[in-house]
């Protein structure tokens, strides 16, 4: 055996040693971890946890979004519907009062003014033979006011209108509504009206008149309140 065969190769006792100092390393390493201070362990902070289990507990501490109630979700046509008639019966309502109050409004207008033709006549026309019963259309139709002050008029009259044998005839030219209500009215009325008594000549004189007759609504009917000549 020669000297040169009991060498060891340099080149594998290299290349042992690089196989072992991994080895070695992590060892020391290992040591070193297990001779950490707590400060060292506590400045880094709490540990992190997986990515996994974070998402897991947000889920988990999420709180599910409100939801409307059955009720409501299931019957929402029913309750628009609903809501729709209730508006639809109000209009109504209301239309129909309008309407109604409209109406009575044209039909106290009608009613008044045919009224105020009559009570014009009535006010305008007499005979010397039959003042009583004449001045008594008017204060029958009257206001407890009115009928008053021409009961005071009318008695201061009678003794000059039978002294002279005085007659009035009147007629309607043409009437129409100052304003009217269910309650009040103001109609103005034209008049021609036709006097005779013994101190003219002839068949008498045609005079014209404007009279302007206020009346209130009561007892079903219209009755005069105010009577002004124009």
């Amino acid at each position: 055996m020669t000297l040169l065969d009991e060498t060891p190769d340099k080149g594998a006792a290299t290349e042992s040693a690089r196989r072992e100092s991994p080895v070695v390393e992590t060892a020391a390493e290992a040591e070193a971890e297990s001779h950490r201070t707590g400060a060292e362990v506590a400045d880094e902070g709490p540990p992190r946890e997986p990515i996994g289990a974070a998402a897991s507990s947000v889920a988990a501490n999420r709180k599910p979004l409100t939801r409307a109630p059955d009720w409501l979700s299931t019957h929402i046509s029913s309750v628009v519907v609903g809501l729709i008639l209730v508006a639809l019966a109000s209009a109504l309502v209301v239309t129909t009062l309008q309407l109604r109050h409209r109406n009575a409004v044209d039909s106290a207008r009608t009613s008044a003014l045919s009224a105020a033709k009559v009570y014009a006549v009535e006010l305008a026309s007499y005979n010397y033979h039959s003042l009583d019963q004449d001045f008594g259309k008017v204060l029958a139709d009257s206001t407890p006011t009115f009928r008053q002050s021409f009961s005071q008029s009318s008695d201061a009259l009678k003794s000059v209108l039978t002294k002279y044998d005085a007659t009035a005839k009147a007629t309607v030219v043409a009437a129409g509504m100052v304003s009217a209500s269910t309650s009040r009215s103001v109609a103005l009325i034209f008049l021609n009206q036709t006097v005779t008594n013994t101190t003219q000549k002839g068949a008498g004189t045609t005079d014209q008149s404007r009279l302007e007759i206020t009346m209130l609504h009561s007892g079903g009917r219209w009755l005069i309140n105010q009577v002004t000549l124009l």
